[in-house]
């Protein structure tokens, strides 16, 4: 038994073989009497309202899963804020190393120039 939403015919329940949307089984009888127009335009009414209902909780759930994506989003940022401050620190460091690092070589250098310049006035 199915019930058809058809304008002309609209909540009336019928009988057909359970394949009757893909292929014509030749099996269909009313089961329900005609309804009034009065009836017919109410049933049409809220079929309409069902509809509009129906969009809006796939808008709510849509937004509902674009507000998940976003805070999933912002957990995300914080995540890459925290690295980036990691990454900015471990910066630093290295940077202060390799100025220690020349300054030795500076000093080693002058050294051996200091050497150098003995060695060769002598």
């Amino acid at each position: 038994m199915w019930t058809t939403w058809k304008t002309e015919n609209i909540g009336i329940k019928f009988f057909g073989c359970p394949n009757f949307k893909v292929a014509d089984c030749g099996f269909f009888k009313w089961h329900d009497a005609e309804l009034s127009e009065r009836a017919k335009i109410v049933l049409h009414e809220m079929k309409k309202e069902n509809d509009v209902l129906k969009r809006k909780i796939r808008s709510f759930n849509s937004r509902n899963n674009q507000e998940d994506e976003l805070t999933e989003l912002k957990g995300e940022l914080i995540e890459l804020k925290v690295e980036m401050k990691t990454t900015k620190d471990q910066l630093k460091r290295l940077n202060r190393e390799k100025n220690m690092y020349l300054i030795g070589m500076c000093i080693a250098w002058s050294i051996c120039m200091v050497g150098i310049s003995g060695f060769l006035s002598n």
